[in-house]
């Protein structure tokens, strides 16, 4: 792309950008579109990306002391990039740095980056600035945000432009001033938007905006989870209350809010109909999701081979009874961890997080329909435990909680012929996982 950085773009499968931490003498992927600041010419991106949906892993970039640093250096204003997935991102710059873009004067939307970014000036954990005519909509950022000095967010670091229906979920900590949950500062127009994320800083530290000069509507932060009483804009809610769907649709209930935010099934005084939103206990942790994430009533097929397969549930069925879901097995069982024996879950409904080992004559494709399960929370026993993945996929080495490294960060999945290691889980597979200890597992999902 950097050899043409005005064409158009499509990606075809997901990527596993893991090797380019041995790129460029340990310096990582070199970011598309950039400022040559010596002669101050500049090499922007100004064509498209669209990502369809599919993932790029693992991405790695360490320039400690280069500006305008992530996927995309420099975006200019003809330049649009749109349902790209980064997961795992490791960034660092000085100036300008974010997971997917560290400049965007360009169209940002349908994206979202997890993963950890660090910089200088300007850090997000999405975009570093959004510049004037920059747009950043139905995005979000998950991870962690760390600046040595000034405008720092879990979202965007510095915004002139437009925000919308956009949250951060990461943690954010700033060494000076202007942090905040979703915008350090903030100079253009944010609205519809919230984040949950720890915040820390030295001042102009808010639980969504840290310093904001212009336009914040319609935004809420937790106030609980942030630890953050006080934003320069926004208005706080308790936890419960940001997970209730009247906060963010209910105008006469809820404070702060003055036009319903679009979801799914227009409840209260939601009138919309583009379905930007969703909200599901399952999801996200409760919290808003954007709905492009998880479609409503998705699907997941099951590809059985005749004998033994060691399968999970991506999806919750409404109808959890397996003789419904697989009509033709022969045997199904899962493992008692605590027991350390075989249960057979013949006339049990399915869990979602649990590995099952069934039994099919025949080689069948299967198809499960229902909510999707975005994120993990195990008990595991000491020992070997049978557990299964979430909707999204999950890296074993990278949970959200693994207490004192009490998991093994390698696990074990059946091929049909035998066993196989590996640290990424994926939809609907059961994995073999190690505890040393009785702990809780938290792995997580695109949320």
């Amino acid at each position: 792309m950097k050899d043409d950085l005005s064409a158009s773009y499509i990606l075809m499968n997901d990527i596993d950008a893991s090797d380019t931490v041995n790129w460029n003498e340990g310096a990582g992927f070199e970011p598309i579109g950039y400022v040559d600041e010596e002669n101050w010419v500049e090499y922007p991106f100004t064509g498209s990306l669209d990502g369809r949906g599919y993932k790029i892993e693992n991405l790695f970039i360490n320039r400690p002391t280069t500006n305008y640093v992530g996927l995309f250096g420099y975006i200019a204003g003809e330049g649009e990039v749109k349902n790209v997935i980064l997961e795992y991102v490791d960034v660092s710059g000085n100036y300008d740095v974010g997971g997917l873009v560290g400049w965007n004067e360009g169209t940002v939307s349908n994206c979202y980056a997890t993963g950890s970014v660090s910089g200088g000036d300007y850090v997000g954990g999405l975009v570093g600035y959004n510049y004037y005519e920059g747009t950043v909509s139905n995005c979000y950022a998950a991870g962690s945000v760390s600046g040595d000095y000034y405008y720092v967010g879990g979202l965007v670091g510095g915004n002139t432009g437009t925000v919308s229906n956009c949250y951060a979920t990461g943690s954010v900590s700033g060494d000076y001033y202007y942090v905040g949950g979703l915008v350090g500062g903030n100079y253009g127009t944010v609205y519809n938007s919230y984040s949950t994320g720890t915040v820390s800083g030295s001042s102009y530290v808010g639980g969504l905006v840290g310093r904001n000069y212009e336009t914040v509507s319609n935004s809420f932060w937790d106030t609980q989870t942030s630890k953050q009483a006080t934003s320069a804009a926004g208005t706080g809610k308790t936890t419960e209350n940001m997970k209730n769907v009247r906060t963010y649709t209910d105008n006469t209930w809820s404070v702060g809010l003055t036009t319903p935010w679009d979801f799914v099934g227009n409840p209260y005084d939601d009138n919309g109909n583009e379905d930007i939103w969703n909200i599901n206990p399952a999801i996200n942790n409760g919290y808003p999701f954007l709905s492009f994430l998880y479609p409503v009533g998705v699907s997941f097929t099951f590809n059985l081979r005749a004998g033994w397969n060691m399968v999970s549930f991506p999806v919750m069925p409404d109808n959890k009874d397996p003789h419904s879901i697989f009509p033709g097995y022969y045997a199904m069982y899962r493992w008692d961890a605590a027991g350390q024996s075989y249960v057979s879950c013949t006339d049990n409904p399915i869990e979602n997080g649990v590995g099952y080992w069934v039994n099919v004559i025949a080689d069948e494709n299967v198809v499960a329909s229902g909510t999707p399960v975005d994120s993990l929370t195990l008990s595991l026993k000491k020992g070997w435990n049978l557990i299964g993945s979430p909707y999204g996929g999950a890296n074993i080495a990278n949970p959200d909680d693994n207490p004192d490294n009490s998991v093994i960060p390698s696990a074990y999945t059946w091929t049909g012929s035998g066993y196989v290691s590996t640290q990424q889980l994926e939809a609907g597979k059961g994995y073999w996982v190690n505890a040393m200890n009785d702990c809780v597992l938290k792995l997580p999902g695109v949320g």
